[in-house]
């Protein structure tokens, strides 16, 4: 691809994804526990092969999951990759009807390149986590009566990340800096139907959280030739942090017979305000990866990761959290290279994948689980080591037991990964 022609494109398509990161990118009803559902840095290739990768060294794609992976950028290449992802979620509780939910947002956007042979670097944008819900229930209670409660969720935390990887021969080490910023808010209202009050009395609670914070990552990779193929086992660290939790909480007495209107009019008194700076403590994650190449044409990979979720507190929603843990495998086969003499079929890449992972709440004694599989598809831009990627994910948050909510999805995921030469003195006869 000509230089000229490169990055006019990746600037075009810069503003263009910029248009969906306002999107709201989840709705499900366990996004309010934690910091919402968690967004893994899962990149063009490993998207298709079950999620994140540890310990694929991978010279043609751009992987933030751990940052000694960076070391495999080509010395003579720049990488830009971008994606866009739509999900189509069926949300249903217990014998209810599904109710269907599309968003579409910005998976990542990324950008690689060799500072010298020995140090490769990127950065990165990346959501992070994302809430979105909207739960309706009731109760009743002694010396109150029926007490119906409607609770909304929405926002997103996103992060930039800085990665630098430093190689020598089949050892690689790498660090990744990431500044964390976003907004989360919430609103609860409680309407008492008690006859003593006239239907009348109601609480609206509003809970405003800005988060913005420096997070490091640590990783290690090491590459070398076993049984006539290339083998790679990687590993990562990511410390628990502190980071800056800015929260607001106001709680207003209200005339609830106007619940459903969006003016804020019904509003009577404050009956709480506090404004306050804090701190949040994310959880500790470390994992390890390996991933087996064979004759340039198949790529197998398995991952672990634990994250030490006991111990998290945040000031909204006081919970027992557990400590997860997340499994994946996957596989890629290439019928031929990215060489016009094997067609564009032959020089498709093939891939699929399965995970299963644990999120860090039970209720009512069941834990919580997201389990699914992908499928993807990486095809050729002609004369170019670039690719264009789809990836499909069909997974399951949730269960009907004990009258818990299921959340069935499918997500599909547009990839764009642009991989040209750059650094190359020509030479003049």
């Amino acid at each position: 691809m000509n230089k000229k022609n490169f990055i006019p494109i990746v600037l075009f398509i810069f503003f263009q994804v910029l248009n969906c990161v306002a999107q709201k990118s989840t709705f499900s009803p366990y996004s309010q526990y934690a910091l919402g559902e968690m967004n893994l840095s899962a990149g063009s290739q490993v998207s298709g092969m079950g999620g994140e990768a540890y310990g694929l060294y991978s010279s043609g794609h751009i992987n933030f999951s751990n940052p000694a992976l960076a070391g495999a950028i080509n010395p003579q290449s720049v990488i830009f990759e971008t994606g866009i992802s739509g999900r189509q979620t069926f949300l249903q509780h217990s014998s209810d009807t599904a109710v269907r939910y599309n968003h579409v947002w910005l998976s990542h956007l990324a950008f690689g390149f060799p500072v010298f042979r020995w140090w490769k670097a990127g950065i990165g944008f990346f959501p992070y986590s994302r809430m979105g819900y909207n739960i309706r229930t009731s109760g009743s209670f002694p010396n109150t009566g029926i007490v119906n409660f409607s609770s909304t969720g929405s926002g997103e935390m996103d992060r930039v990340s800085l990665v630098n990887a430093f190689t020598h021969k089949g050892l690689s080490a790498g660090f990744t800096t990431s500044y964390l910023f976003g907004d989360y808010y919430r609103i609860l209202k409680t309407r008492f139907e008690s006859s003593g009050y006239g239907n009348t009395f109601g609480l609206l609670r509003f809970d405003m959280q800005n988060f913005s914070d420096v997070m490091f990552t640590f990783g290690g990779s090491i590459t070398g030739t076993l049984g006539g193929g290339t083998s790679s086992a990687g590993v990562f660290y990511e410390p628990r942090t502190l980071i800056r939790n800015e929260y607001i909480k106001i709680i207003y007495s209200v005339d609830s017979r106007y619940f459903d209107d969006q003016q804020t009019s019904y509003i009577k008194d404050t009956v709480y305000y506090s404004d306050n700076i804090s701190r949040i403590l994310l959880p500790e994650r470390f994992g390890a990866g390996l991933s087996f190449e064979k004759d340039n044409r198949w790529i197998f990979k398995g991952d672990f990761a634990f994250v030490r979720w006991s111990g998290f507190y945040t000031p909204v929603m006081s919970y027992p959290y557990r400590d997860s843990r997340q499994y994946s495998t996957g596989v890629q086969y290439s019928p031929g290279t990215s060489g016009s003499e094997y067609g564009f079929w032959k020089a498709t890449q093939y891939r699929f994948g399965i995970f299963l992972n644990e999120t860090p709440y039970s209720l009512h004694g069941i834990r919580i689980m997201n389990n699914g599989m992908t499928f993807g598809m990486g095809f050729p831009v002609r004369r170019s080591r670039s690719r264009i990627n789809f990836a499909l994910e069909l997974g399951r948050t949730g269960t009907f037991r004990k009258n818990l909510y299921r959340d069935d999805y499918i997500r599909l995921n547009f990839i764009l990964s642009m991989n040209d030469k750059w650094f190359i003195r020509e030479k003049i006869d």
